[in-house]
């Protein structure tokens, strides 16, 4: 069975899902529609970036489809949008030809959407999303697999993490509205006012090789404060050992236990509790040590890409 995975490399998860399924043994590849330079990771790029109309753009996509539907057996979409997006076109071609269709949500891209925005789901013989919280947002029968790391690429921390000097805190907002960024400098401006020894690293618009170097030097992470669960910015700084603060609503987290028997490290805070929850943890850098520890632990109980992708393929047996 060969395994297209198509067209967008969200965080660079769906790449590394791929990856990890290669070291499964399957026959998986990558395509993207175009050039994301903040998110390497893909095996044939569409390059639509280089057409300026969206006709062009869309008759190079319908090259690789009718490419794709001769060659893949199991078409794995990553968001809503498909390789004929936006009219969804490809999926009854794909069901008329016998093809298998999953399609895999991450967040933003199906949260807040109404009913009829997803018709096109009667398609697919699997739907995936990332975690228990979004299965209200997919119709009944969706799968959960979490998103993953490679750990070969995560070494375990060695040692203390503590820095000389101010506690640095990192805030690396895909979206500042949807991660709550307003909010978390006002309350930083109030720990500025207080006097409190930390500098902020506020990360947007930097390659990720280069975003993770600063992670690693930072001691505290302020994830989101409005979505009640934590995106990949989180589970990297997990990996990495480092206490991280974010809204984990507490149905989610219930969800999570209930599912998994474990609930998510992170200290849950709101935009009232996290300066609170902010001078409690500079001035403790024992509680940080000690959270850091469970965060790496968590991130190998649940994060790693290979369980992912063990999961994975018993979706695919299953359709």
């Amino acid at each position: 069975m060969r395994i297209l995975h198509a067209p967008v490399n969200i965080a660079g998860q769906p790449y590394a899902l791929v990856k990890a399924l290669r070291r499964q043994g399957l026959d998986a590849e990558m395509w993207v529609f175009k050039e994301r330079p903040f998110v390497p990771g893909y095996d044939r790029s569409l390059h639509l970036e280089q057409h300026r109309t969206g006709v062009a753009k869309w008759l190079v996509a319908l090259r690789a489809f009718i490419q794709a539907a001769r060659d893949y057996d199991l078409f794995h979409y990553h968001t809503s949008v498909t390789l004929l997006y936006p009219l969804h076109w490809d999926l009854p071609i794909l069901r008329a030809l016998g093809k298998k269709i999953v399609i895999q949500f991450w967040g933003s891209d199906v949260r807040g959407k109404r009913p009829e925005e997803l018709t096109y789901l009667r398609y697919a013989d699997a739907v995936i999303v990332g975690s228990y919280h979004m299965l209200d947002y997919v119709p009944a029968g969706a799968h959960v697999v979490l998103p993953g790391l490679d750990l070969a690429q995560w070494p375990r921390p060695q040692g203390r993490q503590t820095q000389a000097g101010p506690v640095r805190i990192v805030h690396a907002p895909s979206r500042r509205k949807t991660k709550g960024t307003a909010q978390v400098l006002v309350a930083l401006e109030v720990l500025r006012d207080r006097g409190l020894p930390f500098e902020l690293e506020l990360i947007e618009g930097v390659p990720h090789a280069q975003a993770v170097k600063i992670y690693s030097t930072c001691d505290i992470a302020i994830d989101q404060l409005l979505v009640g669960w934590y995106g990949i910015f989180a589970l990297e700084t997990m990996a990495l050992g480092k206490t991280v603060l974010g809204y984990i609503s507490a149905q989610n987290a219930d969800r999570l236990e209930g599912a998994r028997g474990v609930r998510p490290p992170l200290v849950s805070v709101s935009p009232d509790t996290l300066a609170g929850a902010l001078e409690s943890l500079i001035l403790d850098p024992e509680r940080r040590f000690a959270l850091g520890i469970l965060s790496r632990s968590y991130v190998e109980r649940m994060h790693n890409i290979d369980r992912s992708a063990e999961l994975m393929i018993q979706i695919y047996q299953q359709v």
